[in-house]
């Protein structure tokens, strides 16, 4: 079984990835840079009349994280790991002075094997490179048309120049078995009956012996296989009743099966009905009943579509035809539902401040109000996990739309690298969340001022991963895209000339 240890933080900068800092001050993790220089020094709230402009030299600067590898022993058969799941945003984590990782981008996790490069004591740092910055750029949202760096820090509308950098997801250390499950993934295939559900398991297994029954077919030299244990799962309905529990002997790295789930209890957005969740729990047993590792999350049993509005093959009328608008009615279970809801924008600046609490209050009202949608913008961060799983408990969906915006987004080989690792792991993350129902390309990419395309490589390369990752959930370029407005702006009545809010029915007493 895994075993987390938490880890103590502090923060300096410098000007180079080689020169330490020459001060340092403690730093929260979950977290950023910003919030612990400001904290140190005692400044106001950066949200205090223009106190946000103190912190512009802070995106110029190296930032160096610094913790000592507390205590730990490892038993035979046992690694240790450096785990995180956001770093923001160029980095690379040494141990001792050497490098183990580096990488661009802040959605992708890390799980970084340690086994025999540290001890007890070990100094471990996370250097983050300054701010992404396209050379020559304008300052704004344009110096971040290189990089997969939400643009919105860079300033908007209604957004401060305040670009954070730092650790923004949770790190730790972790002590974990040699055999331990990588990851395990269950896609739920609902008929379009209604009446079954397909669920399709597939684990990657860490430590299986390499001359296992499979390695042997592959031509190595044949031994008696050895027992490596079974894989029990477990599906319990939303009621909290066991659906089945099933065992099968672990053979390969790569472990999968199916099952089908008769008579689904499923899962609807608010004010459709119920947003039933089944629990579903994956463990690694071995030869001797001992539980080496576990892993559950919860599924919703839906059906996501978006399907052409009627009449809309009738447009456009003239011959000789050009393609229709695209499908943008949205279907759950087979049924039409009326999307209401609104823009969603990062709740805070700074990614590392947002957590549960912060979401809750903001979800919750979205409910009362009788909301069943959110799309999340594509200027901003991508949420965290526990946004999705309050989504899912309050029926809201999401239309996730990828961090570009307001941009000419390149077809250059080395941005489309870095948007294939990021976008990965972010649907990796995301496909099996029942509120998410629609990925997008990004923010307003179809028009004089980004001036993208459907050909535009970076959007030909989203596409194509959301439909290798989810291909049941569907994929839009941009909003706005033809048939899908956005907006509309109107806060004048042009026929009376009275105020939007004036023509609005009035409660009565």
């Amino acid at each position: 079984m895994k075993k987390k240890m938490t880890l103590s933080w502090r923060t300096g900068f410098s000007e180079s990835a080689q020169q330490a800092p020459d001060e340092w001050v403690p730093a929260k993790v979950p977290g950023a840079v910003q919030l612990d220089w400001a904290a140190a020094a005692g400044w106001p709230e950066w949200f205090v009349g223009e106190e946000h402009r103190k912190y512009r030299w802070m995106e110029k600067k190296f930032w160096r994280y610094e913790t000592v590898l507390p205590y730990f022993t490892l038993n035979s058969g046992e690694q240790v790991y450096f785990c995180c799941d956001g770093i923001d945003y160029s980095w690379e984590i040494m141990v001792d002075g050497q490098s183990l990782l580096r990488h661009e981008g802040m959605f992708s996790p890390v799980r970084l094997n340690l086994t025999g490069k540290v001890r007890t004591g070990s100094v471990l740092t996370v250097t983050i490179r300054p701010a992404p910055s396209r050379e020559g750029a304008p300052s704004g949202r344009d110096e971040a048309d290189h990089s997969v760096k939400p643009p919105v820090s860079y300033g908007w509308d209604w957004h401060p120049r305040l670009v954070p950098l730092g650790i923004w997801e949770n790190a730790w250390l972790e002590i974990r078995s040699e055999r331990h499950l990588v990851d395990v993934d269950i896609e739920a295939v609902l008929a379009a009956d209604n009446q079954s559900a397909e669920l399709l398991l597939a684990a990657t297994l860490a430590g299986v012996d390499p001359q296992s029954p499979q390695a042997e077919q592959e031509g190595r030299p044949e031994r008696e296989p050895q027992d490596q244990g079974q894989l029990r799962w477990v599906l319990n309905g939303p009621d909290g009743n066991t659906v089945w529990e099933e065992s099968f002997p672990v053979t390969a790295t790569v472990m999968k099966t199916r099952k089908v789930l008769n008579a689904p209890v499923l899962w609807w957005p608010n004010g459709h009905g119920e947003q039933a969740m089944y629990t579903s729990r994956v463990e690694w047993v071995t030869e001797n009943g001992a539980v080496l590792d576990t892993t559950g999350r919860r599924l919703g049993m839906r059906r996501v579509r978006l399907v052409m509005h009627p009449d809309a093959w009738r447009e456009p009328s003239r011959f000789p035809k050009t393609r229709s608008v695209p499908p943008i009615t949205l279907e759950i279970n087979g049924r039409p539902i009326f999307a209401k809801g609104s823009n969603w924008l990062n709740p805070d600046v700074f990614p590392g401040a947002v957590d549960q609490a912060t979401y809750e209050p903001l979800i919750q009202a979205a409910r009362e109000a009788h909301f069943n949608i959110f799309r999340c913008w594509g200027g901003a961060f991508v949420d965290k996990e526990a946004f999705f799983s309050l989504c899912d408990d309050a029926g809201i969906l999401v239309w996730q739309e990828f961090p570009l915006a307001c941009n000419r987004y390149p077809d250059d080989p080395a941005y489309l690298a870095v948007l294939d690792a990021e976008s990965r792991a972010i649907i990796r993350r995301l496909r099996r969340h029942p509120c998410l129902a629609i990925w997008c390309g990004g923010n307003e990419l179809f028009n004089e001022w980004s001036g993208m395309t459907d050909q535009s490589l970076a959007l030909r390369l989203l596409n194509r991963n959301t439909y290798e990752l989810d291909p049941h959930t569907p994929f839009l370029p941009t909003s706005p895209v033809m048939g899908m407005a956005h907006g509309g702006y109107s806060f004048v009545d042009p026929q009376t000339g009275e105020e939007i809010f004036q023509s609005l029915p009035q409660a009565e007493n």
